[in-house]
């Protein structure tokens, strides 16, 4: 019924909605200095940038319409395709956000954004594009799967939890946003080890 296929240019419209959904985008870029509709200024600086390595679900028979997207690639590939947008937003939104422009991720195989259309939750596409996200990041033979999120992402958070990743770090954005709180995990051979770490018996033996 559904299918995962690369994002193209024609669907960056679609896309938009699905990114801004994952974060702050609307609000933090609203003000922005070139004075650009967030819509424009998300597909230009944000969609845009990173389509190569966005992958979208669609139905079978019908690959215009976006049900969902995921955005993911190695540290480095993201790195080289992103656009410094930073002189373009106020100050005070650098500010408000500055522990999140700042927070450095691993060497890593990184989900950037991972979002569904209401209409296609909770019928088992968001396990499959994790699952997706996962044989590339095996393909890349780095060590280590990661992501963030804002912990009132509550339905992603369960997903991530579901398939595999664990929570490594945390830290908080600006007191004066709602729910400024941002969840960072990971998956690796060494958070797998520490899955329900006070039953295993390496916590057993263990003297603090």
């Amino acid at each position: 019924m559904y299918q995962l296929i690369p994002a193209e240019e024609s669907h960056l419209d679609q896309i938009v909605p699905l990114l801004a959904s994952t974060g702050y985008w609307e609000a933090g870029l609203r003000r922005n200095q070139l004075n650009l509709p967030t819509h424009q200024f998300i597909r230009e600086y944000v969609a845009k940038p990173n389509l190569a390595f966005t992958t979208i679900v669609v139905r079978k028979g019908d690959e215009k319409t976006v049900l969902g997207l995921l955005t993911c690639g190695t540290k480095q590939e993201l790195d080289s395709c992103a656009v410094d947008y930073g002189d373009h937003i106020p100050m005070e939104i650098k500010q408000l956000f500055k522990n999140l422009f700042t927070f450095e991720i691993a060497n890593s195989y990184h989900i950037a954004f991972l979002a569904l259309n209401k209409t296609s939750r909770g019928q088992g596409l968001g396990v499959e594009l994790m699952y997706f996200a996962e044989k590339k990041w095996k393909e890349s033979q780095l060590e280590t799967l990661s992501l963030y999120t804002f912990s009132c992402q509550t339905d992603a958070i369960k997903l991530y939890l579901k398939t595999g990743m664990m929570i490594t770090d945390v830290f908080n954005v600006d007191d004066k946003v709602p729910c400024p709180c941002v969840l960072y995990f990971e998956k690796n051979t060494r958070t797998a080890a520490m899955q329900n770490y006070f039953e295993t018996s390496v916590y057993q033996n263990l003297a603090l």
